[in-house]
């Protein structure tokens, strides 16, 4: 309720409650402790610097600060992604660098390409071998088909599933509605 919202500090970042009684938030790329009162929901003393160049936190990507009694973790540097995968024994089979923030990437059973949605949420399609992306229009959580032909998902705004042709002008089927 508007009555209990409190300003806490003046952090652009969502803080990160850590025990045994800190807030954790990021300012200017600055990661900072500040005891934190919680019976009384209000911050004690001064803030103590943690570590500089860290990313504030973000749902959108994935982007977060977690800490127990004994660990603590952040995401160091600037926001560079790149997208990589592995095989079965932990050898890097290869990668997709940039900005594109892509989540839940599927790779073909020939292993030539890769389907993935991004934040739009909009489905995109990476050619592995030319290392070349081209957005295929709104939709979540692709699969491939067994002979790497086409794709199903999940409609942007409905829960109706799809299934996509690839290689063809044929307007997309519905396959769940």
């Amino acid at each position: 309720s508007p009555e209990r919202v409190r300003v806490l500090s003046p952090s652009n970042s969502a803080a990160t409650y850590a025990f045994p009684g800190y807030l954790l938030y990021v300012q200017n790329q600055i990661l900072m402790a500040q005891r934190f009162d919680a019976s009384r929901l209000q911050v004690t003393g001064k803030p103590v610097e943690v570590a500089r160049n860290v990313s504030a936190p973000n749902d959108a990507d994935g982007q977060m600060i977690s800490a127990s009694a004994s660990l603590l973790t952040y995401r160091f540097g600037a926001k560079t992604q790149e997208l990589a995968w592995f095989d079965r024994n932990g050898r890097r089979g290869g990668s997709i660098p940039g900005g594109k923030a892509l989540r839940s990437p599927m790779i073909s059973g020939d292993q030539k390409q890769l389907v993935a949605m991004d934040l739009g949420p909009g489905l995109w399609m990476v050619d592995l071998e030319r290392n070349a992306g081209t957005r295929l229009g709104q939709g979540m959580y692709p699969l491939w088909s067994p002979d790497a032909n086409r794709i199903a998902f999940e409609s942007y705004n409905s829960l109706t599933v799809y299934v996509r042709s690839l290689g063809s002008a044929a307007a997309d089927q519905i396959l769940v509605n």
